[in-house]
């Protein structure tokens, strides 16, 4: 499994920023299953805006956020980029998740640690429940039955941080061992 898996969920949001109910001028976007509000006074006009706006809420250390963003740009057009924010959502979308799945395949350093040791719980549910929706996403991709997914999926949305931060930055190995022991579980039941 691909660690870029729930960072592109979590990218596939900043196209869905919208204002908040209430009038505050703050912005809500859904981010897997967790929901995320972005202050009015944060840009969002435009694609790199929201892309900011919304990984500065996430675990993510700086360098791998910065990383992102110059790897984007270097992988998209500004005109590429100005064409995403008028696009239909499903060409949108699909733009987006192969742009931000080559830069963070770019960005992603064997070894290098890039969530926050220090990152809250509130972050960190962020990134859980990416990885949840991602997962199932992935699994139904591949034909598993949908029993299997939705068992994936609460398990992955319940890991605890430790197992949350192998699940994404562990060795192929512990990844695998990981969802071996999660995907037991399902059968068992």
């Amino acid at each position: 499994m691909r660690r870029t898996l729930g960072l592109l969920i979590c990218l596939v949001a900043t196209v869905l920023l919208v204002p908040a109910c209430g009038g505050s001028g703050d912005k809500v976007a859904t981010v897997g299953t967790s929901e995320i509000t972005v202050s009015g006074d944060t840009p969002t006009d435009t694609f790199y805006e929201k892309f900011r706006a919304l990984t500065e809420q996430s675990p993510y250390l700086p360098w791998f956020t910065s990383c992102l963003e110059r790897e984007a740009k270097q992988l998209m057009t500004p005109a590429e980029a100005k064409e995403l924010e008028s696009a239909p959502e499903a060409e949108g979308l699909k733009r987006l998740t192969a742009t931000f799945a080559s830069a963070s395949e770019i960005c992603e350093t064997n070894g290098r640690h890039y969530i926050d040791p220090e990152a809250s719980e509130e972050e960190l549910e962020i990134v859980r429940s990416s990885e949840a929706v991602g997962v199932g996403m992935m699994l139904k991709a591949q034909g598993f039955p949908d029993e299997m997914v939705s068992c994936m999926e609460d398990l992955i949305g319940a890991v605890p941080p430790q197992e949350l931060v192998t699940l994404i930055e562990g060795k192929p190995s512990e990844r695998e061992r990981l969802f071996e022991r999660l995907g037991a579980r399902c059968e068992s039941r």
